[in-house]
């Protein structure tokens, strides 16, 4: 089987702005040519007294792609997270002068706002974030650093909040940050939260997992429901639910080696998918996710010649027919996919190594139906879930010409007219298929 390849070179504006009422025709349009006067008619045109002054057009704000900027309310925020609704949407980012802010989109207005309290930035901290979910359009949680999990409900006229401070056995036994993101990569926080409704809200912390829970008739509080004791270095990553009931979560296990799968059932939490950090000496040394002792390990259905290597699992997304699609980073988009009773998988590598450079990785992945979009550095792919190479393509945020260097962290949305593009100081915004 062919790997999938995310290719192309993005470019993207220099500027920002939330019209793209603007088309393609107006932006090259060439100004109408003044009719020569006669002097002698002694007649004076205030429109004409610039005769031969061309203003240049306008940056476009639109890619042919229809991916379109929205203007940020600060020029150094870089968003990690966004979670789209109908109508607006919620993100959560960071900045050098401002620390950590969240945000909403309103469509009506076409702009975004501040609705964070700013105590998340109370004492040097709002560092980094983690996720951001929203059950509907006026409730709305967020992780931030150190451990914190703030829910916002909105008020007549200013948001109310409240926040409580998860602190998992292992952090509190080494007193060490363990949810933080690596360097490099500030989407990566093992810091998270997400629900199935307002009344079903999980989050999680390095290699624990809560549950907002009323305890003995008692106002929500954070209630651990899971912890991953087989390994110091295990984490969870990001969380998913099926159709039938089931909750899912992606992480890692052994540090940031070997991926992790976790599913919540009827009978309680079980590990679908497990490996751990190996070196191999014979014939030649190498490093590997092999199989653990006692864990059952799940069949390839493609060639064992593209094994993806080592990473965390994230972006886990379930489909109608229970098939739970991954991105296995830094370059494998993998299903995992239900048969008689357990699951075996299928593992495609996504991104391609770059001649003579440093290797893409991919970001983010969401997956609307049998279609996937991925963000790798500043690019944006999309292709069928099951395709090939030559199937899988670029859908650009260029803009006017210019080579984007700002990286993409987070991709997601509410169907195909409703997706989000961020990352660092871009906000783009697709709302035709």
């Amino acid at each position: 089987m062919r790997a999938i390849f995310l290719i192309g070179c993005s470019v993207v504006a220099l500027g920002t702005g939330i019209a793209c009422a603007s088309s393609e025709d107006d932006a090259h349009r060439m100004p109408d040519e003044e009719s020569n006067s006669d002097a002698a008619d002694g007649a004076f045109d205030a429109s004409t007294e610039d005769v031969g002054v061309v203003e240049p057009p306008p940056p476009a704000t639109c890619t042919s792609a229809g991916w379109c900027l929205t203007e940020l309310p600060d020029a150094d925020l870089t968003l990690i997270d966004i979670w789209p609704l109908k109508g607006r949407a919620f993100a959560a980012a960071v900045s050098a002068s401002l620390g950590a802010k969240i945000m909403e989109w309103s469509d009506a207005d076409q702009r975004w706002a501040y609705i964070d309290d700013e105590t998340q930035n109370e004492n040097g901290l709002g560092r980094y974030v983690g996720r951001i979910w929203a059950p509907n359009a006026d409730e709305v949680y967020y992780t931030v650093e150190p451990g914190y999990v703030y829910h916002g409900t909105r008020g007549a006229m200013t948001w109310s909040w409240e926040r409580e401070l998860l602190v998992p056995t292992l952090i509190a036994t080494v007193g060490q940050d363990l949810s933080a993101p690596a360097a490099g990569a500030p989407e990566t926080a093992s810091l998270g939260v997400w629900g199935t409704s307002s009344g079903d809200v999980y989050a999680w912390r390095a290699n624990t997992i809560y549950r907002r829970t009323s305890v003995d008739g008692g106002a929500p509080k954070w209630v651990e429901e899971y912890r991953d004791g087989t390994s110091t270095g295990s984490a969870i990553f990001s969380a998913a639910a099926s159709e039938g009931g089931d909750i899912w979560f992606g992480g890692v296990n052994s540090g940031s080696a070997c991926p992790l799968l976790l599913r919540k059932g009827p009978d309680g939490y079980q590990t679908v998918f497990r490996t751990e950090f190996k070196v191999v000496i014979v014939p030649a040394v190498r490093i590997e996710c092999a199989p653990i002792p006692g864990v059952p390990s799940l069949e390839r259905r493609n060639e064992p010649s593209n094994i993806p290597g080592m990473g965390p699992l994230s972006d886990l997304q379930v489909g109608a027919d229970g098939e739970v699609t991954a991105l296995w980073r830094p370059s494998t988009l993998t299903r995992f996919i239900p048969r008689d009773g357990g699951y075996d998988y299928v593992a495609e590598v996504v991104v391609k190594k770059r001649k003579g450079g440093a290797n893409l990785e991919a970001s983010s992945l969401w997956v609307q139906g049998d279609e996937a979009w991925l963000t790798a550095s500043g690019l944006v792919s999309r292709g069928p879930v099951a395709g090939d190479a030559d199937a899988f393509g670029l859908s650009t945020v260029a803009l006017n010409g210019l080579p984007h260097v700002k990286p993409l962290y987070r991709i997601r949305g509410t169907d195909a007219s409703n997706l989000w593009a961020v990352g660092a100081r871009y906000a783009f915004h697709k709302t035709a298929p």
